[in-house]
């Protein structure tokens, strides 16, 4: 049961301490126009799914979407992907969770 015990908490830990780099990008970034901005550098990406077919897939927009909640603008989020805030909220629900497996 131990081991169990260890396991569980190392994967929480671990999922956790990504989880909060993640959020912490978010927070510390900035939206001008259609590109994100951390600490003045342009973070750019390319979806090769749309590259190849044209279609936007589900994740396109979705780190917009999360820095635009970060930043409090709400409908701006879920025009640039409608489940940024589902995914924002269960991550830092996660967060919190995770924080509190390995706690207590």
């Amino acid at each position: 049961m131990k081991i169990f015990t260890f396991s569980f908490r190392f994967i929480y830990s671990f999922i956790g301490i990504i989880l909060f780099f993640l959020l912490s990008i978010t927070y510390l970034s900035k939206l001008s126009g259609n590109t994100i901005t951390f600490f003045g550098e342009d973070l750019v990406y390319v979806c090769e799914y749309k590259k190849f077919t044209g279609k936007e897939c589900g994740s396109c927009g979705l780190s917009r979407s999360w820095v635009s909640l970060s930043n409090f603008e709400f409908q701006k989020s879920k025009d640039y992907n409608n489940s940024g805030p589902k995914t924002f909220f269960f991550s830092h629900l996660y967060l919190l969770l995770g924080v509190a497996v390995v706690v207590f």
